[in-house]
């Protein structure tokens, strides 16, 4: 019986099969095996790999879903006023900017509703001259006071003088001086899971939530 018969495919560099249209592909050479109980755990070494650059599929709480298109919808179909924000860093310091009350705060953008996170990068290189790069979710919350949905990407920064706003060090951010206190809760944990190198999501409002652990630091 062939059953790779239905799906179109191809010989990896060590001959595993290799299906056409793929998000990505490893071909690994036998490295290892560790006994664990009634089962094996092999381990291989990465002699060929290749992306395609296609959106990739995940699984959690028992079904698959699209990443990248799960974080569209959300951008899409967010009810009222909605900030793209981020957590910048560069070389172990995150920019802040003045918040026009005498403190400091994070970048926000508001989006419009044609708009994705490109807004929050053009806002980011025509206020502060500097190329953001957006990695992964860091908060998601609603303000109940204003209605404004927050949605907040940990990022990092190219080198450069910014225009506007001020790198601070993770470990001696300006507390005392975030009037925002979602924001000031959100910075704290910044710092305390960048010491440990393991980041999660928080999901909630600007007073209570629930952080989920999903990323180690990169």
């Amino acid at each position: 019986e062939d059953r790779f018969a239905a799906v179109a495919w191809q010989k990896g560099p060590f001959g595993s099969p290799v299906f056409a249209d793929v998000a990505a592909w490893f071909d690994c050479s036998m490295h290892d095996h560790v006994d664990a109980g009634d089962h094996v755990i092999l381990i291989g070494r990465v002699e060929g790999f290749e992306n395609s650059g296609r959106t990739g599929l995940g699984y959690a709480r028992g079904g698959y879903f699209t990443p990248a298109l799960a974080e569209k919808s959300l951008l899409a179909n967010a009810d009222g006023s909605l900030l793209l924000g981020a957590v910048a860093e560069r070389d172990g310091q995150i920019l802040m900017v003045e918040d026009g009350k005498g403190g400091w705060t994070l970048p926000f953008v508001e989006k419009a509703e044609t708009e994705g996170l490109e807004a929050l990068e053009d806002h980011v290189d025509q206020h502060f001259g500097l190329i953001l790069w957006p990695s992964l979710l860091y908060s998601v919350y609603e303000d109940t006071k204003t209605g404004r949905q927050h949605v907040i990407y940990r990022a990092t920064l190219t080198a450069g003088v910014p225009k506007a706003g001020r790198f601070f060090p993770i470990q001696s951010l300006p507390l005392d001086e975030i009037n925002d206190s979602a924001v000031r809760d959100l910075v704290k944990r910044y710092a305390a899971e960048s010491t440990l190198g393991n980041f999660g999501v928080y999901f909630g409002n600007q007073e209570k939530g629930r952080v989920h652990a999903v990323a180690a630091k990169g």
